[in-house]
């Protein structure tokens, strides 16, 4: 009891070295330098801020056509990525006649935090950010005159947009995961652990194996989605984003095994899953059931993020009216 009493001290102590201006949502930030054009704010950026309930405000940016917008692109980014990463892609949907938004997850990116420190990726649960997609899309985005609605979900966000639509909170025309997984991110935290760590209210510890925000620069080339994450960070510390909490392994894991035993209903969106390596693993064997199970779901494998942006447009061409041919003049 003794034990117990001093590691919840110790956690309230640690909760109350961070101040509410730590846990504030983000909305401005540093390009940072030596970074190519390529991934700089596009021109007609603008951000924006939804919130739920008593959840931390989540943020939003938006980027529309030069032309009548042709569809509505809703991207959520995965673990420990933000609005800013995706710069370049927005720019071109947008280009091709999209109005693209991309919404922050809870205490990710430029969004409000649960928890201090603010590189500590913490949930108590995902339904608030369930219910902030729910709401973005009825208030925000507001689809008319049957415009499509296609939500794009990277990552550790696939399962919790697989879940939105196949519970009837999400009204999209296409649902696509990019690289989705049911893997927390480099952590060796047990099933016993996270429990334990509920039943003493310690969620909003770091996980085991798992490390705050590093400076290091990743492997890869420079130009590489994983760089370009590092290089906003670098600039703009709130940004930042290390391993997550034990209580948001246990959401996680709540997560997968709602998709896992989700059963569609009449008529969801189609789906289509879009990864590279993991179709020869374990996980992708899990994913392979979780499609077979979705009415409409479909699956490919992919070689690059060039590939990835190719198939995305394609899906999106495929739901637009097709152009009527000119007519010949006499």
């Amino acid at each position: 009891m003794f034990r117990r009493g001093v590691l919840i001290g110790l956690v309230l102590l640690l909760a109350a070295c961070g101040g509410d201006g730590d846990r504030a949502p983000f909305t401005e930030s540093r390009i940072p330098p030596g970074l190519g054009q390529k991934y700089w704010p596009p021109e007609g950026w603008a951000w924006g801020l939804i919130q739920v309930a008593n959840a931390p405000p989540q943020r939003y940016g938006v980027l529309g056509p030069a032309i009548a917008s042709r569809a509505q692109v809703l991207i959520l980014p995965g673990y420990g990525d933000f609005a800013e990463s995706w710069y370049a892609a927005a720019a071109d949907f947008a280009g091709r006649g999209y109005t693209v938004w991309v919404l922050d997850g809870s205490g990710q990116g430029g969004s409000g935090r649960w928890a201090s420190p603010r590189d500590l990726g913490h949930v108590p649960s995902f339904d608030s950010d369930a219910a902030a997609i729910g709401q973005m899309v009825s208030t925000v985005i507001r689809p008319q005159g049957g415009q499509p609605l296609i939500v794009i979900a990277d990552g550790a966000a696939a399962p919790l947009a697989l879940r939105a639509a196949l519970g009837g909170r999400l009204p999209a025309s296409t649902v696509i995961l990019t690289t989705p997984t049911l893997k927390p991110p480099g952590v060796d935290a047990t099933a016993a652990s996270i429990s334990a760590a509920r039943r003493l209210g310690l969620g909003t510890l770091r996980a085991p194996g798992s490390q705050g925000w590093s400076r290091a620069d990743p492997p890869g080339p420079r130009d590489s989605p994983q760089a370009v994450r590092h290089a906003w960070q670098t600039a703009n510390p709130d940004l930042r984003m290390g391993g997550p909490s034990l209580g948001w392994l246990a959401a996680f894991d709540t997560l997968g095994h709602a998709v896992d035993g989700a059963r569609a209903p009449v008529g969801p969106p189609p789906v289509l899953i879009l990864a590279d390596q993991i179709w020869t693993t374990r996980e992708g064997a899990r994913w392979a059931l979780i499609c077979h199970a979705v009415p409409g779901c479909a699956r490919a494998a992919t070689t690059s993020e060039v590939d990835v942006r190719d198939r995305e447009v394609a899906a999106i061409e495929g739901l637009l009216p097709k152009p009527r041919p000119a007519k010949s003049a006499r």
